[in-house]
This record gives C-alpha cells, sequence and structure tokens, in this order.
C-alpha cells in the first residue's frame, strides 16, 4: 500500500476575516448576509414601526431578537424605509465613579446615552434629555427630501407576560416615578403611572373588559 501526502506552503494559504458562523453571539449588522429565514418577522415589525409610536418586541431569551433587529430590521428601516435609526441602548450597569453628576442628571437616561456609543462623556452635557440627543444627531432624510422618521430602540428587561390568573411580576426596577404600559391584542394599550420607593413593592391593575363569546 502506498500513500502519497502532498503538503501545502503556507504561503499558500488564504485567510478571510468573514466569520460567517457567529456561534452563540448575536449577529452584527455588517453580518447581515449570513443571517437568513426571518425576512417575514423583520417585514411584519416595519409595518408595525411605521404605524405605531411605540413598538414592544418580546420573547424568551436566546430567541434571537438582537440578531433579527442587527441583521435585519435595522438595515430594512434604513435602506429599504430611509427611517433614521439610531444605536440601540440600554440601562445597564454602574456610572462611571469619575462622572460628575448634578442633581439635574436623570441617570437612567445618562446611562442610555452612554450606552449608545454616540455620547463623549468628556464633552458632553451630562443633563442632556433624549431630545437633545436627537437634535444633535442631525436631520436625515429620505429619497424624496424629507424629514425621516427617527427610530429608538431601548433593549431592557423590564416588562412581563401576565400568568393565567392575570398577575404579572417586574422585578428590580429601580425607585422612582414610571410609566406602565399594558397592551392586549384585542383592547389595545393603557397605562399607569406608578410610584416606586426603595425597598417597597408597588402595585397597579388594569382593567380588560370582559367578553362573552357564548
Amino acid at each position: 500500500m502506498q500513500l502519497n501526502v502532498q503538503t501545502t506552503n503556507t504561503a499558500e494559504v488564504q485567510t478571510t476575516p468573514i466569520e460567517p458562523y457567529v456561534g452563540p453571539r448575536s449577529f452584527r449588522k455588517e453580518q447581515r448576509e449570513f443571517f437568513f429565514g426571518r425576512d417575514e418577522e423583520a417585514d411584519d415589525l416595519v409595518s408595525i414601526i411605521t404605524a405605531h409610536a411605540a413598538v414592544l418586541l418580546y420573547s424568551q431569551s436566546g430567541a434571537g431578537k438582537t440578531s433579527l433587529l442587527n441583521a435585519k430590521l435595522i438595515p430594512k428601516l434604513e435602506e429599504e424605509e430611509y427611517f433614521h435609526v439610531l444605536p440601540p441602548m440600554r440601562v445597564q450597569g454602574q456610572l462611571p465613579a469619575t462622572l460628575k453628576i448634578g442633581k439635574a442628571t436623570n441617570i437612567y437616561v445618562l446611562n442610555a446615552l452612554i450606552s449608545s456609543g454616540q455620547f463623549d462623556v468628556t464633552k458632553s452635557n451630562m443633563e442632556m434629555t433624549f431630545h437633545e440627543f436627537i437634535a444633535q444627531s442631525g436631520q436625515h432624510t429620505n429619497e424624496y427630501g424629507e424629514p425621516a422618521p427617527i427610530v429608538m430602540v431601548f433593549d431592557h428587561r423590564y416588562f412581563a407576560i401576565p400568568s393565567a390568573d392575570g398577575t404579572f411580576e417586574i422585578d428590580a426596577v429601580p425607585p422612582g416615578t414610571w410609566r406602565v404600559n399594558a397592551w392586549h391584542e384585542r383592547f389595545g394599550a393603557t397605562s399607569r403611572s406608578l410610584q416606586v420607593a426603595a425597598g417597597e413593592t408597588a402595585r397597579v391593575e388594569f382593567t380588560v373588559p370582559v367578553v362573552d363569546e357564548r
């Protein structure tokens, strides 16, 4: 038995920075050409976002929400619908201890702005609002020269799906005054203001009409 082995000069081996298999990581926008099979979901979301001022996208952890946003939805909104999509933001972690924060600073807004990657803490106003942040990002226009709609994406954990008896719980909510929004597929949306005190449990109730389907 004869075995022929052919070696390859290492100088002839071509490498590529492209990584089509991202593994457990979420897809990024620049990897959208490798992201397949969720066009219908992305198209539905584009229609919903076009029709509504606020949209909640939720599912179990690991279902691919971030990949869907990065590799399908955001490119569609920007390249096909000419929307101005701001970088996704989230409130997480501690603010840098070196920051000089005044009493008028909303620490949650500040935390979200820092997460966008477009907020320079050494030069920006620590009391900046979302409205001011949008204004400084510049005016974008669509293919007809009209002002482009602005989309802000917030990645957060403060939502819940009611159980069979109608109760729900959202834990680890920071103290403060919050607006709790509830949505029902048949009866639409409603909201309540809620004051949350440190170390205490706050309660809010929503009433949904009872429909006799007999």
